[in-house]
């Protein structure tokens, strides 16, 4: 079974979570979301609360997940600050995961120069100059990264992060369940 591994805190975006997890969960992949926040409950930009949320460690075992996930939001700004999401990106790329960002997430990508010569994507009043080349496009993949523009792209983007972990067979039946044409 596959996993990912998602980090979220105060003022994640919850639409682009769920899509993702949505296509995760008919998927049978399997996720810990986990948060950098001192505290279980996690509450996402409009005020839902998501409860239960694992602490992230820095001792995370890379080798349990297939791909690392970060939505966008707000709280893009904390986890550009924390040394432990930091850290924890540059653990998974140096493994060769996949990873997959959103919105306002993959300007933690760039500032790590890990899109240095990549396509990417994201929320277009956000876009820097992250070293690569920006693509006015939904969801947009560069070998292990796979990027999102924003809120509207949510559930796109969480079948193009479905389709990188399962097998053909396995993302057809994802298709055929969510009536992908």
């Amino acid at each position: 079974m596959k996993k990912v591994l998602v980090i979220i805190s105060k003022g994640f975006e919850e639409v682009e979570l769920l899509g993702p997890l949505d296509m995760f969960s008919r998927s049978n992949i399997s996720y810990d979301l986990t948060t950098i926040d001192n505290t279980s409950d996690v509450v996402s930009s409009h005020n839902f609360t998501l409860h239960n949320v694992k602490p992230l460690t820095e001792n995370i075992d890379v080798d349990m997940y297939d791909m690392l996930f970060i939505p966008g939001g707000a709280h893009f700004k904390t986890l550009d600050n924390s040394t432990l999401v930091k850290n924890t990106i540059l653990k998974f790329d140096k493994a060769g995961k996949l990873i997959g960002c959103i919105c306002a997430a993959p300007i933690l990508l760039g500032h790590l120069g890990l899109l240095k010569n990549k396509n990417y994507t994201c929320f277009t009043a956000m876009n820097e100059e992250m070293g690569g080349n920006y693509k006015y496009q939904g969801v947009v993949v560069d070998g292990r990264y796979i990027t999102g523009r924003s809120v509207y792209y949510s559930t796109m983007f969480g079948i193009e992060l479905a389709k990188h972990l399962l097998s053909k067979t396995d993302f057809e039946k994802l298709c055929a369940q969510i009536y992908v044409e």
